[in-house]
């Protein structure tokens, strides 16, 4: 089995994010945990998802699985040229391209997404992905933060799904 690895762009998110909620104080508190300096992490180069998962721990044991739903919407809302583009997209273009973008930031597990256009809602599969009890917060997050930067109004739930395995995180979102 091949070992998970994350592209430093997500982890770079998440470091702003717990400085936007928790100022330098929260970043060096979490750095400190995670065993890794923000200051080193370079947006392309992958990292061991143990690192990613320390994150979610940190967040989420110390400050609540909320901060990490935050957290999941900061990263996506502001991870540069991604970010810029959403603002000028619909929602169903973002979820479209939502598992290439998971394809090129993750070497495992797997995204699909099956959107119904009649119902203004998606299913979202996220299967072999939880690295962590925290990790569907951030997924939440991720589409929570989506939906505001299309400007979209909806909600993101996560759900049980007969096909949703131990690893998988499921969500369901719904918008008008």
């Amino acid at each position: 089995m091949k070992d998970k690895k994350i592209r430093g762009v997500v982890m770079e998110g998440y470091f702003k994010s717990i400085k936007r909620q928790f100022g330098e104080k929260g970043v060096k508190e979490c750095a400190e945990y995670v065993g890794i300096d923000p200051g080193d992490i370079k947006e392309k180069r992958w990292y061991s998802a143990k690192f990613h998962a320390r994150i979610h721990r940190w967040i989420g044991e110390n400050k609540g699985p909320e901060s990490l739903i935050i957290a999941g919407k900061y990263g996506i809302k502001n991870m540069g040229f991604l970010s810029y583009l959403a603002r000028f997209i619909s929602i169903k273009t973002l979820l479209k391209k939502s598992p290439k973008s998971y394809d090129d930031a993750y070497n495992f597990g797997s995204m699909t997404i099956e959107t119904d256009e009649r119902n203004k809602e998606a299913l979202v599969k996220l299967k072999e992905v939880k690295i962590d009890d925290y990790s569907c917060y951030g997924w939440k997050g991720v589409f929570l933060g989506g939906l505001e930067a299309t400007k979209t109004k909806g909600k993101v739930k996560i759900i049980d799904h007969p096909e949703k395995g131990e690893n998988d995180c499921f969500l369901k979102i719904k918008w008008k």
